[in-house]
């Protein structure tokens, strides 16, 4: 499970973590709810604009910042996602603006299905969140992925706010992940938001729509 979309003690993470701007109305036929249209040209260097944010494709010259706000925002580059560890660091990533927000994802061995493992918003209130996630979106589609995951923690109700508004659906609650989890990244705070004790996870999915 994705620990923290938000590292849970606050000091762990920028306060601007998944507060984005409120979505748009759908764009074309074809276009996730709370999308704006976006096409992602198939190069290295594809960027889009998405709510007036340019969002590229990590470049070699990216990844001392990208080790730094992992550590930052996620105790370190490894990741546990439903019981895999990712090298947050070594995966493909976007990054939004000015270096301004940050997100890293896996497409998984069929091609199909793709797995978001990190996402910042390094700035509030600019909708960096849903830029990363929709030029995400058109990145997948055009390369012939289907849905696209991602999991949080049993705390963490703004993340499943920001997802479920922006179309992803929860498909599975894994109780005792986060427990799991801790076995393998001992770093994993036991209490996140609120107070809340940090036990389980949820697993939200996207269904990706051909690209048009």
């Amino acid at each position: 499970m994705q620990l923290c979309d938000a590292m849970r003690a606050e000091n762990w993470y920028p306060r601007g973590l998944f507060r984005s701007g409120s979505p748009t109305t759908p764009g074309r036929r074809g276009t996730p709810m709370g999308f704006k249209s976006a096409t992602i040209e198939g190069c290295e260097r594809s960027e889009v604009a998405i709510f007036a944010m340019q969002v590229r494709l990590k470049e070699p010259t990216d990844q001392a910042w990208v080790e730094s706000v992992l550590r930052r925002c996620w105790g370190g580059s490894d990741i546990v996602v439903r019981g895999c560890v990712y090298k947050a660091a070594d995966l493909p990533a976007l990054i939004a603006g000015t270096q301004e927000g940050l997100c890293t994802f896996a497409i998984e061995s069929d091609g199909m299905s793709a797995e978001l493992v990190t996402i910042n918003a390094l700035v509030p209130a600019k909708g960096i969140g849903t830029a990363l996630i929709g030029a995400l979106v058109s990145r997948l589609a055009a390369n012939g992925v289907r849905s696209l995951s991602v999991s949080t923690t049993n705390d963490n109700v703004n993340a499943l706010g920001f997802y479920q508004r922006r179309g992803f659906r929860i498909v599975a609650v894994l109780p005792g992940a986060v427990d799991q989890a801790r076995k393998i990244k001992p770093s994993i705070p036991l209490v996140g938001y609120r107070g809340i004790e940090l036990h389980d996870a949820l697993v939200l999915t996207l269904t990706i729509p051909k690209s048009q």
